[in-house]
């Protein structure tokens, strides 16, 4: 009902209840580093880790990109940091969760493979925390229809099947296994 009158919509504004949308924000602002690097420079010091070259966060284009490099080297943490960048940079970053924001298809994007990167590393209740906004996937502003400036004409779920389905066989594994 809501979507319909969104994508009826002429000229008059549809009021959403602010509860029946995602208002997603990072919520943990930890850096997540090297953590190789780190263990080098504890316990073969700083010579040594000095000479540990790999990309980070700050060393590739902040873009798609970027992180495909990052997650193609298997630097999981610096992706995870690159991805709070880029999700900041869509205005979704630290502090903004209940805040009102709108969504792409980038940063809904960036938002699942936020999540794989932080199952891929253990990190199921940074997870967890993070999704926590999106709930079951079905609130309207996940719709193609909510947006019909950005997406004219088109119609359906903006989060694609595959997601939803690792989103849920991912959070039952975190619950089962933590």
């Amino acid at each position: 009902m809501i979507l319909r009158a969104v994508a009826a919509q002429q000229r008059g504004a549809v009021f959403v209840d602010k509860e029946k949308l995602t208002m997603p924000g990072l919520r943990f602002d930890n850096i997540q580093g090297d953590a190789v690097k780190d263990l080098m420079l504890r316990f073969l010091g700083e010579k040594a880790a000095a000479k540990r070259q790999v990309l980070n966060a700050s060393s590739v284009e902040p873009s798609f990109v970027g992180l495909k490099q990052l997650i193609s080297c298997r630097n999981w943490r610096a992706a995870v940091d690159l991805c709070g960048r880029l999700l900041t940079a869509h205005g979704q970053g630290y502090g903004k969760s209940g805040l009102p924001t709108s969504h792409t298809t980038d940063s809904l994007q960036l938002w699942f493979v936020r999540l794989a990167l932080l199952v891929k590393l253990g990190l199921f209740q940074n997870a967890e925390m993070e999704f926590e906004p999106f709930g079951n996937l079905d609130q309207p502003d996940l719709y193609y229809e909510y947006y019909p400036h950005v997406y004219p004409g088109r119609r359906g779920k903006a989060v694609v099947f595959h997601v939803c389905t690792f989103v849920c066989v991912s959070l039952w594994f975190a619950l089962v296994y933590t």
